[in-house]
């Protein structure tokens, strides 16, 4: 195994690329009826998903609007080991794993077992699913449109998104013209819900669930993203602040002035450290190992020139009835690096090993952990018409994190590729970041 040295920085230069990395979350329980659980101002707890309880709770859409309706925010809660009247009982945490837009439902149903452990029997741990993921009704959600009306509609728009912008000489261009799409659609389908989805909102939303849990102070667990919202709701409510744990920290500053570019300072020197811990670990550990770390360095860089030129096609008709084919291009494999060095003592041996796959021709490996998010499962007609619909991509983020930013993010193209240029003299990553990150705020 590859022994790596860690880098100070390392969380919070890269756990904010959640939104591009596929998580293995648990799948809900179809025969739980999210829609037909009761929603109120108070905290009524049913029993779901055998271990856990759920709930409903219903917040103003608007704070500062009463007249502009409700939202109702959906709650899962591992329970404490201990009652209530039981002095070894220490309340509740509440946990948001990010994104924004991520869901703290799924995540605390699928993580809890791993982080019970951590914080201990005492506290009841509760995920959240913020006003972020609004058009969705399955996790409690009003009835508003949706920037996509459907899959079909989900896959036209996102089929030609570029997830990097180094993929073709108009990728670029083509991210910027998809951008004024998004902000148009924003503005057309969802406007009361885009003014409504702030991270000051849920920091509110976190407020009323403090109250409706009976509780003076908040007791908060936030990872990437969640860190703004633990930092905003620290500031707005500084006497409520209970036990926080914010965990690979997002500059908040950075995140309110529409600037993501601080996030990759030290991107390029976790994959140098993965290549330095390639060269110490020796041949027999090492599948790419070269003498030194610019020679590993190298290798990979003429892998990546390589499918830029040429991808590699994955074919698999091993069962005739269920042939399946994809393309392995320079998109897929600088997206799979990124994913490892969110996670390089996990993922960096399969890292090396796919690489050294795809030299061979065989793409399988390195398209099966890649960071890309697949378009594919929006090539369906399996969908209810009647409800809103999300596609839980750029329709999430975007949103929130445009209408967070305190100045002007609205770019001309070329002030758009002045910040990219910008990035880029900082990490090679920013191809891959701009596209998904800041590049869609400059039309909102």
């Amino acid at each position: 195994m590859l022994r790596l040295q860690r880098v100070p920085s390392l969380a919070s230069a890269l756990l904010f690329v959640g939104l591009v990395i596929a998580s293995e979350l648990h799948a809900r329980d179809a025969t739980f009826d999210w829609p037909n659980l009761t929603s109120s101002s108070s905290l009524s707890w049913v029993p779901c998903f055998s271990s856990f309880q759920c709930a409903r709770l219903t917040v103003p859409l608007q704070y500062s609007n009463p007249g502009a309706g409700e939202a109702q925010i959906a709650l899962l809660m591992s329970p404490s080991s201990f009652p209530k009247n039981d002095s070894r009982y220490l309340g509740s945490i509440l946990f948001n794993p990010g994104g924004p837009g991520d869901s703290g439902v799924n995540t605390v149903m699928t993580l809890a077992s791993t982080i019970r452990p951590v914080i201990g029997p005492q506290y009841d741990f509760i995920g959240f699913d913020p006003r972020g993921e609004l058009c969705q009704l399955p996790h409690g959600r009003t009835s508003y449109k949706c920037y996509s009306c459907s899959p079909p509609e989900a896959l036209e728009f996102y089929a030609p998104y570029p997830q990097n912008v180094n993929e073709s000489v108009s990728s670029f261009g083509r991210a910027y013209a998809q951008s004024q799409i998004l902000g148009k659609l924003a503005m057309d389908r969802a406007q009361l819900v885009a003014e409504s989805v702030s991270t000051p909102a849920v920091a509110l939303d976190m407020f009323s669930i403090m109250k409706a849990l009976g509780q003076d102070k908040l007791n908060y667990y936030g990872i990437s993203y969640g860190t703004v919202l633990g930092a905003t709701f620290a500031a707005m409510f500084p006497n409520n602040v209970g036990r926080f744990v914010l965990d690979g920290v997002v500059d908040p500053d950075g995140w309110y002035q529409g600037n993501m570019t601080n996030l990759l300072l030290d991107t390029d020197k976790v994959l140098t450290t993965i290549y330095h811990a390639c060269v110490s670990a020796g041949p027999s550990l090492c599948a790419i190992y070269e003498n030194t770390t610019d020679l590993v360095h190298a290798r990979v860089s003429r892998l990546l020139d390589d499918v830029h030129l040429a991808p590699v096609l994955v074919y698999n008709d091993t069962d005739p009835s269920n042939i399946t084919f994809s393309v392995v291009d320079y998109t897929v494999v600088e997206s799979h690096i990124l994913a490892t060095l969110k996670n390089p003592y996990s993922m960096a041996t399969a890292l090396a090993e796919a690489i050294v796959q795809l030299e061979n021709g065989d793409g399988s490996l390195i398209l099966g952990a890649a960071g890309v998010t697949n378009v594919a499962q929006f090539a369906t007609c399996d969908f209810d018409p009647s409800q809103p619909y999300v596609a839980g991509f750029l329709d999430i983020r975007a949103p929130i994190e445009c209408g967070d930013s305190l100045v002007d993010t609205r770019r001309t193209l070329q002030a758009a590729q002045d910040d990219y240029q910008g990035m880029l003299q900082l990490s090679q990553f920013a191809t891959t970041i701009y596209p998904l990150m800041q590049g869609i705020c400059t039309h909102v």
